[in-house]
């Protein structure tokens, strides 16, 4: 004979009592935070939390360079140290940057209207805090070759935006936020 165990209404209420506050901590919970049920049954909770940072600006010395040109590059002059032909990229829009103190894919704004690059070169270690701006090479006479010229060296500031990486079409998407210099 099989004995079930017999359960007085007032344990009955007690039980649909924890039942319920189990249940409407759980609501709680998700109005907060997201959550999901494993196969184990059990609950696992992340909570996003949005913080605000401040834009840090840097100061360095930036030139310009152009990019194809055998004089101004090692080895081929419109491949970057990135692997990426940076030559392609100049014409499809892109703008490019050469910096040996941020790693590769580091986008950054530079102030005066300069506007935005993506870091994905390298310059010479005579050079380890300056920031160099590609350009397009269009021959020793060319209009972008004296823009480079007139430029000069100048000192810029400039805050970090944000780090990209590639995907597996060789494609930069944004990966992750990135702030690798403190003051």
């Amino acid at each position: 004979m099989k004995k079930t165990k017999q359960y007085s209404n007032a344990n009955i209420i007690k039980m649909s009592l924890v039942l319920i506050a189990f249940f409407m901590a759980i609501i709680t919970i998700n109005h907060y935070s997201k959550f999901e049920f494993s196969t184990y049954k059990s609950i696992i909770i992340t909570k996003t939390v949005e913080v605000e940072q401040e834009e840090v600006w840097h100061t360095a010395e930036m030139s310009m360079y152009n990019a194809g040109d055998i004089t101004q590059c090692s080895g081929d002059p419109c491949i970057s140290a990135s692997g990426d032909n940076i030559c392609d990229m100049l014409r499809e829009g892109y703008s490019i940057c050469a910096a040996n103190f941020l790693p590769l894919g580091t986008e950054i704004h530079i102030a005066g209207g300069l506007g935005r690059c993506l870091i994905l070169d390298r310059m010479s270690k005579k050079h380890p805090d300056r920031i160099d701006w590609a350009l397009p090479f269009d021959g020793e006479y060319g209009e972008w070759k004296e823009h480079a010229l007139d430029f000069g060296v100048r000192s810029v500031s400039f805050t970090i935006e944000g780090h990209y990486e590639k995907d597996a079409d060789g494609d930069y998407f944004q990966e992750y936020y990135f702030q690798p210099i403190t003051n």
